[in-house]
C-alpha cells in the first residue's frame, strides 16, 4: 500500500515537472515573439501538428521553427488616406510550439510565432495509436482547432511605408486568428512518420494609423483574410530529438488584394520533456 502511494506521488511530481518545463520552453517562443516589430502581417504555412497525440497526461514536446508564408504588405500615398495592399512572400520568420497530453486522445497546443498572434488550441486524435503505443506502419487521423488575438502598437519601419519611405508612424491594431485542420500520418518506421495536413486560417484585422499632420492620419484598416494550406511533412524522431520537415502550398486571400498562391517550405527542431 505504501509503495503505491509512493508511485502515484512520483508520477504526480514527474508531471508536475514536465508542465513547467512545457511553460519554461514555451516562453522562450514568446520572447521570440516580443522581440519582433509587429508591423508585418504574416500568415505561416507551417504547421508541424502531427496526427498523432501523445496518449498520456502530462507527457509533452517543444520545438523552435521557421515559419514562411505569405505576408500582406500594405502602402500608403503621402496625398491620400487610401491604401493600397499587396501580397507577397514574407520575411523570415520564427516561433514555436508545445505539446501536452491530456487523455488518450486528445492534447492541448501552444503555437507562438513573430508577427501572429498566439494560438491556443487543442489537437484530438480520431484514427489509429497515439505516440504512446505507435508502431510501424500505424496510420493515424487527427483534427485539430486553435485561436488566438493580440493588440499592436508599431512603429511604420518595415513594410507599411508612406510615399515609399520609412516614416515616424503608428499602426495600432487587433490581430485575431483562428485555425481548424485535419491531418493523415503513416510511419513507414517505427521512428519515422510522414503525414499530409490541410488547414483552414481566418484571420481579422482592425486598426487605426497615427501620423500627424498627414492625409493617412486617423484612416481606418478592415482586413479580413482567408487562407488554406496544402502541407506534405515529415517527422524523424531519434531519442529525445525530433526534427520536422514541411512543403505546403498556401493560397492566400486577402480583402482589397487578389488571390495568391505559394509554395513554401519550413523545418523545426523539437525535444521531448
Amino acid at each position: 500500500m505504501k509503495k503505491d502511494t509512493k508511485l502515484k506521488t512520483l508520477k504526480i511530481k514527474t508531471i508536475k515537472l514536465k508542465t513547467i518545463k512545457l511553460i519554461q520552453s514555451i516562453g522562450i517562443c514568446f520572447f521570440l515573439q516580443s522581440c519582433a516589430s509587429q508591423i508585418e502581417i504574416i500568415s505561416p504555412a507551417s504547421h508541424f501538428l502531427i496526427p498523432e497525440v501523445k496518449g498520456e497526461f502530462g507527457e509533452g514536446n517543444v520545438a523552435i521553427t521557421t515559419l514562411n508564408g505569405t505576408m500582406l504588405g500594405i502602402t500608403f500615398d503621402a496625398s491620400a488616406a487610401d491604401p493600397k495592399y499587396n501580397v507577397g512572400p514574407s520575411s523570415v520568420a520564427f516561433g514555436g510550439f508545445g505539446e501536452i497530453g491530456l487523455f488518450d486522445t486528445i492534447d492541448f497546443y501552444i503555437k507562438a510565432s513573430t508577427h501572429s498572434p498566439t494560438q491556443y488550441g487543442f489537437k484530438i486524435q480520431l484514427k489509429g495509436e497515439p505516440q504512446k503505443h505507435t508502431y510501424r506502419e500505424n496510420s493515424s487521423l487527427a483534427f485539430n482547432f486553435s485561436a488566438g488575438q493580440a493588440r499592436y502598437t508599431a512603429n511604420g519601419n518595415e513594410n507599411v511605408n508612406i510615399g515609399g519611405s520609412a516614416t515616424d508612424f503608428k499602426l495600432n491594431r487587433s490581430h485575431s486568428s483562428v485555425h481548424m485542420g485535419l491531418g493523415y500520418g503513416y510511419r513507414f518506421r517505427q521512428d519515422l512518420l510522414s503525414y499530409i495536413h490541410i488547414d483552414k486560417n481566418i484571420e481579422d484585422v482592425h486598426g487605426v494609423v497615427e501620423y500627424d499632420g498627414s492625409a493617412v492620419d486617423g484612416t481606418k484598416i478592415a482586413l479580413t483574410g482567408e487562407h488554406i494550406t496544402l502541407t506534405l511533412g515529415t517527422a524523424l524522431f531519434y531519442g529525445k530529438v525530433n526534427l520536422y520537415g514541411e512543403l505546403g502550398l498556401q493560397q492566400t486571400s486577402w480583402t482589397g488584394s487578389s488571390d495568391k498562391k505559394k509554395i513554401v517550405a519550413n523545418f523545426g527542431l523539437g525535444a521531448k520533456i
